[in-house]
């Protein structure tokens, strides 16, 4: 019974320690003299940012509007700085570029696997990263890609003539697949004829990307909410993705369940599956000439790159 009791009270001494250091929390900004919107307690701004009526861009211009080019507002108990300075944000992305390479992590990031891509590696590896694609997004090159990217126009431009002048229609699905017509064929070489085919599996993964994942929002939430304890809820949703990967792939409760497989992970395995029968090619006159194959072509061209490279490229390419 006593160590209970001492038990509770370390409970209640912890949490009302953390209370104390949350409230000192939204000094940061007075103390610095850096205007902004009045954070509430323990959820500091967020409420504001995700139930704005239009979204959070709109909030962030509204802000902008009424403390200036730059001010600070609080995601739980963390600061951020917006700045529309021209002057501030070339010395940040110019100047001290060196300094600030890195993104702030996303909640629920893996930054410590060997497949972290671009948009989430630090340091060395994401100099590494870069310097391995730089080559390949030159102006030159770009341009190179036009004669893929207007086959995929013109599709699109067929779909549009064949509906009638009469009669209003929404244009919203034609735009989503035309833009995924043309990140599969620029980019992977891939003649996919979503445009034609609505059932398309391309189309059909890269569409639930970007479907909310109503597990993965309620622990990214709690993430914002008390990043102390980030580990822990990147470690549940790890696992949480594990159990449904295992469910999906190797038991037959997947239809009872409704578990969908992980659109990322089809479309890694399958960018993977490319990428391996693009290295395989021996005559890479008969590539296509696509973003890989640029890619490829430039990793081929360095010397210094190893066995990483392919593994980068493979965390990259869905990216892209």
């Amino acid at each position: 019974m006593l160590i209970l009791f001492l038990l509770l009270i370390c409970i209640v001494f912890l949490i009302f320690t953390y209370g104390i250091y949350v409230y000192y929390q939204y000094a940061y900004f007075k103390k610095l003299n850096i205007p902004g919107p009045k954070p509430t307690y323990f959820f500091g701004n967020l409420s504001e940012l995700t139930y704005h009526d239009n979204c959070e861009s709109e909030c962030l211009r509204l802000w902008s509007q009424k403390y200036g080019a730059l001010y600070g507002f609080y995601k739980g108990h963390t600061p951020f700085i917006c700045t529309s300075d021209v002057d501030l944000l070339q010395e940040v992305f110019v100047r001290q570029f060196s300094k600030f390479h890195s993104r702030k992590p996303l909640q629920l990031d893996e930054r410590q696997s060997e497949y972290v891509h671009i948009v989430h590696a630090e340091g060395y590896r994401w100099k590494r990263q870069r310097m391995a694609v730089n080559p390949a997004f030159s102006k030159l090159k770009m341009k190179s890609l036009e004669g893929l990217m207007y086959e995929c126009i013109g599709t699109f431009l067929d779909k549009i003539s064949e509906q009638s002048d009469s009669q209003p229609f929404d244009i919203l699905p034609y735009f989503k697949r035309l833009t995924m017509d043309v990140i599969w064929t620029c980019g992977f070489g891939v003649k996919t004829n979503m445009q034609s085919d609505h059932n398309n599996e391309f189309l059909k993964y890269s569409n639930e990307v970007f479907e909310i994942d109503d597990n993965k929002r309620i622990l990214a939430y709690f993430s914002i909410l008390i990043p102390e304890l980030h580990g822990v809820f990147r470690y549940i949703h790890r696992k949480l993705n594990e159990i449904k990967y295992f469910l999906h792939e190797y038991t037959p409760l997947s239809n009872y369940l409704h578990i969908k497989q992980d659109p990322i992970i089809w479309i890694t395995n399958k960018t993977h599956d490319i990428i391996m029968k693009r290295l395989e090619q021996e005559n890479t006159e008969d590539a296509p000439n696509d973003l890989l194959q640029i890619l490829l072509d430039s990793m081929s061209k360095d010397p210094n790159e190893t066995k990483s490279s392919e593994k980068g490229f493979i965390c990259n390419m869905p990216n892209f």
